[in-house]
């Protein structure tokens, strides 16, 4: 049986937590962005996207951070994962410029009636860009970069980033 205890201080259990909330993100985005052109779902659909704009405007963005400044900056002296480093520091930029145009859709939308019959049209297409972004990004860091990271630091690293983590949002 595994510790949960430790679980909180192992950088790796955390970011693995963390991806697994942005995928059930993800999956609402998309449904709220079908269910806003019904009437019948519109209310709720609209609801969804203000929760996912901001847990992706915290959350994931507390994410971005922990990877950016805990995680990358020990990975500078691996010579093999340079390149693997900078493209997900690349994608996080991609993240960020779909996020904002997202964002930006949705603090337009009127506050009685959700989109216009553009805006609507256009929602599914941004919500899209930002799912496939961030799932690329996930199945990556998952399979490639996070193992890769494991082995390559030293042992205790996962509970000093972890801490170091905690410290962040305090």
């Amino acid at each position: 049986m595994r510790d949960d205890r430790s679980d909180e201080t192992d950088a790796f259990a955390r970011f693995d937590r963390t991806h697994r909330r942005i995928e059930e993100w993800l999956g609402v985005l998309e449904q709220a962005a079908v269910d806003v052109a019904n009437p019948e779902r519109r209310y709720d659909a609209l609801n969804d996207l203000l929760d996912a704009i901001g847990f992706f405007g915290r959350g994931a963005k507390r994410h971005h951070d922990d990877e950016e400044q805990t995680l990358f900056p020990r990975l500078a002296g691996v010579a093999e994962l340079a390149p693997l480093v900078a493209a997900l520091h690349a994608e996080h930029v991609e993240h960020q410029a779909a996020f904002d145009a997202l964002r930006q859709m949705v603090d337009s939308f009127n506050p009685d009636e959700g989109p216009s019959r553009a805006d609507e049209a256009r929602l599914p297409g941004l919500v899209a860009r930002l799912v496939s972004l961030y799932r690329s990004h996930i199945q990556r860091e998952d399979a490639e970069l996070f193992p890769a990271a494991r082995a390559a630091l030293p042992v205790g690293a996962a509970e000093e980033m972890g801490r170091e983590m905690i410290a962040r949002r305090r």
